[in-house]
């Protein structure tokens, strides 16, 4: 048999229908599956395919942690806390007439990032913010003052990225 013609997941509808075949009347399938169904039938092993991959899949949620150290940590880490204004800051926005505070999510405090005081008086780069390196307190000023104020902004679910850039910009 072919490898072509081996059961995968393209083809798996139609093995499916020619071994429902095989099961009531052998006779009606051609020789070749008849020796193939007979082989996976009988439990023996001596089947041509393997039901199990032969390699060790990758998977996102198990994969290695990268080894980043030092300053790319910490600014990868700043850059969680700007990704994560962008896309939950209207969720802290001042917008309720009676003046009542919201619930911050907690991703937008950089404790959440293992981000602490120490780290405020740092310069990190915000292209998107302000075009060049800021103190991180500089950087969480204009993030709230952006999209937690009375106005809240969300525009991170705009999917054509040259807009999504446009609008953060101009904020």
């Amino acid at each position: 048999m072919s490898k072509e013609s081996l059961p995968h997941t393209h083809n798996l509808e139609f093995v499916e229908q020619l071994y429902s075949s095989y099961r009531r009347d052998a006779g009606t399938v051609s020789e070749e599956w008849r020796h193939y169904f007979a082989e996976m039938d009988n439990g023996d092993g001596a089947s041509p395919i393997k039901t199990a991959p032969t390699f060790r899949p990758r998977s996102l949620f198990h994969a290695p942690a990268p080894a980043i150290t030092g300053w790319t940590n910490l600014q990868e880490r700043v850059d969680q806390v700007v990704r994560a204004y962008r896309l939950r800051g209207h969720m802290a926005a001042q917008i309720d007439p009676l003046g009542r505070p919201r619930p911050v999510p907690p991703e937008l405090d950089p404790a959440f990032y293992k981000l602490g005081e120490a780290d405020l008086d740092r310069h990190f780069s915000c292209e998107t913010l302000t075009g060049a390196s800021a103190p991180l307190s500089d950087i969480l000023r204009q993030l709230r003052n952006t999209y937690c104020r009375s106005i809240g902004v969300e525009h991170m679910h705009i999917d054509d990225v040259s807009i999504r850039r446009w609008l953060q910009a101009r904020m």
